[in-house]
């Protein structure tokens, strides 16, 4: 019998991500990248994403694709989730594409969270969400992420950007982003530790 909505949104909230650090590697050898993640209270787990080789398409094994639902089940909706497997090029066991309904399957058979913004862990924002913050567009917030005024990262490539909600308190921040409202240009001395609050980021591909 499947749960009930009640029930993963319970497990959601049981299951707040508190992710403290990524470290990104990759193995030229074995054509993969490893996400190495630190998670606070000292637990850690890898993330291994097979590269294609020069000349070569798409197309792995449901195991890893299995463990991307693992990684962002509860952070975010199983719509995104499909969406971010096939821009990965990960098949199911049957080798079809992901579609949301597959990803819900894999949640309930694995008893994977759902993604209930009710209960999301709102000390880190997507891009859109620190947009609306800052009263800038979505472009601009990842010209700020360039510029290294805000840090952000990604639980797997081709997720969302994930960006620290204190960060946009910063002074630094909050600068630049009235200099984009205005159209000036942004502040050139940007003194990192005002922006830099402890989140630690190392990210690869995606938007």
């Amino acid at each position: 019998m499947e749960r009930t909505n009640d029930t993963d949104a319970r497990q959601a909230a049981h299951r707040t991500i508190l992710l403290t650090e990524i470290v990104v590697d990759v193995d030229t050898e074995r054509h993969e990248v490893i996400a190495f993640l630190h998670w606070r209270g000292g637990q850690h787990s890898e993330l291994h994403i097979p590269r294609n080789k020069r000349g070569e398409r798409g197309g792995t094994t449901a195991h890893d694709a299995v463990a991307v639902i693992e990684t962002l089940a509860g952070r975010f909706a199983d719509e995104t989730i499909a969406s971010i497997l096939n821009r990965l090029r990960l098949k199911t066991g049957a080798d079809n594409t992901w579609t949301e309904g597959r990803v819900k399957s894999v949640r309930y058979r694995k008893q994977l969270p759902a993604y209930d913004p009710q209960t999301r862990d709102r000390s880190l924002l997507t891009l859109d969400q620190a947009a609306a913050e800052l009263a800038i567009s979505p472009p601009s917030v990842r010209k700020l992420i360039e510029r290294k005024i805000i840090t952000a990262t990604q639980l797997v490539p081709c997720a969302p950007w994930l960006i620290p909600a204190a960060q946009l308190s910063a002074s630094a921040v909050k600068r630049s982003a009235k200099a984009l409202r205005e159209r000036r240009r942004l502040p050139q001395n940007v003194d990192e530790s005002q922006t830099n609050l402890g989140f630690t980021s190392v990210s690869s591909g995606g938007a």
